[in-house]
């Protein structure tokens, strides 16, 4: 029973999260439908008016209450990942304060701070970043041609997500949805996984999790070899602060990522992309198991 309870608690962050966006959807189609509601009143029937000019009328209407969504939809975009980031970055510090009161399982232990902003660690980072972006894309790039619908949809959901405001989509995917998803994920939702499994198996969990939450086959690929990835860093560098780092380095190279349309070069790039990530998560392997040769560590207490 006990295990069942802690299962339940791993899931409820997420479930928490998801209910955000739902109620703001929910203000969303009630904002729409008012539009709408005023609209109908421009275009209601009249003597006066032929077909023609009703249809025009109908038309620029529907011009309208898109110049007046649109805004509104780019707000929405950046406020669910502001709100899960003050959600999550509250829970996850009362899981640390108690943590730092009581220790893991109830039993005082040391506690040991791992230097991340050093040249070394934010280089090899870089290349874990990259070494990842190549890899998951060159893999992503050779399946879904051979899933043509899915692959229709997940572009659809993209050119619908990219028609906002230039600004906001980049600092949303840059900045907020890493910082939101290292809270929840590598955070809230990692530590609760560790308090009724083993690290590997909680790194494992979050990952699942991570890929479920994005509710969209495409991504829902490609986010959980990420989210592996995530979580191992998180956990080897005892910090999310690695992980968001990671994580926003991931999502900007996105944006300059560019493949190979040669068949050698491709598989060229793709082997080179494997050598970078493997490279990259070797030096994530070392952070922490040197002790006192280890510069990253900084104090123990």
């Amino acid at each position: 029973m006990s295990k069942i309870r802690g299962f339940l608690a791993i899931l409820w962050p997420a479930v928490v999260a998801l209910l955000i966006p739902f109620y703001i959807g929910i203000v969303s189609v009630f904002i729409y439908f008012q539009s709408v509601y005023g609209a109908y009143f421009i275009i209601t029937p009249s003597r006066d008016r032929t077909v023609l000019e009703m249809l025009s009328l109908l038309e620029y209407s529907g011009y309208k209450i898109i110049e007046y969504i649109q805004p509104l939809t780019d707000v929405f975009t950046a406020l669910i990942p502001i709100i899960w980031i003050c959600l999550f970055f509250f829970w996850y510090r009362s899981m640390l304060q108690k943590e730092n009161m009581f220790g893991e399982g109830g039993n005082p232990f040391r506690k040991v701070e791992i230097r991340l902003f050093t040249f070394k660690n934010i280089f090899f980072l870089a290349l874990v970043a990259l070494g990842c972006q190549i890899v998951i894309g060159s893999c992503m790039e050779l399946i879904l041609p051979h899933f043509e619908k899915i692959m229709e949809d997940y572009n659809e959901l993209m050119e619908e997500f990219m028609y906002g405001n230039v600004i906001i989509i980049f600092v949303t995917t840059v900045i907020l949805a890493p910082f939101s998803e290292e809270l929840m994920f590598r955070g809230v939702i990692m530590k609760k996984a560790q308090k009724i499994a083993p690290a590997g198996a909680a790194i494992l969990i979050q990952a699942i999790l991570f890929a479920i939450f994005h509710m969209n086959i495409v991504q829902s690929v490609y986010t959980f070899p990420a989210g592996l990835i995530l979580g191992y860093v998180a956990y080897k560098f005892k910090s999310i602060k690695a992980s968001i780092v990671l994580h926003m380095m991931f999502n900007a190279l996105s944006y300059v990522m560019i493949m190979p349309e040669n068949m050698i070069l491709f598989i060229g790039y793709m082997v080179l992309g494997g050598m970078i990530l493997a490279l990259g998560l070797w030096w994530v392997s070392k952070v922490g198991l040197t002790g006192q040769r280890n510069k990253n560590i900084v104090s123990e207490g």
